[in-house]
């Protein structure tokens, strides 16, 4: 994984271009540095990205074309992962204007609702230590609680992530009838897909989360 962040430096727009193997190859890289934490260098790789699907969408491509959706997405998180809210909040705002299908809009609501709630990545939505910390927690994921809301309330089977987030947040406040509904929710999604989530980490929290 080392060298995924040197991607840019040896392949062209053109080559990403022409070939839809290679931007699905570079979408899978800039996830796993994501995953690991490694916002800076994951967005040599999507900013590549981004700039080939500016010129295809300029080209006459279709904005929905799923791939591009994806990756302006991914880059929404890159950006949110670094920080960069604003931008990251304008990137989705934007997508969202596409209408996309139910499956990326639920995903993409729950991505705002981070936003909003001021937390970097999903991996951030825990329970604290400590009461203050809880506090402090439970104060940021109500700060998303409209777009988690809007997000689990369409019929489609990528509403996990945003009710693990209210599900949290019910745990936090001791709302635990409404803690175990969404993380039940959660947790069967997770499992029903185990390979979106291949370290298991996010899927132990939830099953911890969900036992308690």
């Amino acid at each position: 994984m080392d060298r995924l962040a040197e991607v840019p430096s040896f392949i062209s727009k053109e080559a990403v271009h022409e070939s839809k193997r290679l931007t699905d190859l570079l979408l899978g890289h800039s996830t796993t540095l994501l995953r690991a934490d490694r916002g800076g260098e994951a967005k040599e790789v999507l900013a590549l990205l981004f700039s080939v699907v500016g010129d295809l969408q300029n080209q006459g491509y279709s904005r929905q074309t799923p791939v591009f959706l994806e990756v302006r997405r991914r880059y929404a998180h890159c950006l949110r992962q670094l920080g960069e809210l604003r931008l990251a909040r304008e990137t989705l705002d934007d997508l969202l204007q596409d209408e996309p299908d139910d499956k990326i809009r639920c995903m993409v609501l729950t991505d705002i609702g981070l936003i909003e709630a001021g937390l970097r990545r999903l991996a951030d939505v825990i329970v604290p230590d400590t009461l203050e910390d809880a506090k402090i927690q439970a104060d940021q994921l109500g700060k998303g609680r409209d777009s988690f809301c809007d997000a689990v309330a369409i019929p489609s089977p990528f509403a996990g992530h945003g009710h693990l987030c209210l599900g949290v947040e019910a745990m936090l406040d001791r709302e635990w009838d409404d803690a175990v509904h969404h993380l039940e929710h959660a947790r069967g999604t997770l499992l029903a897909d185990p390979e979106r989530y291949p370290d298991g980490r996010l899927v132990a929290r939830v099953n911890l989360y969900f036992g308690v």
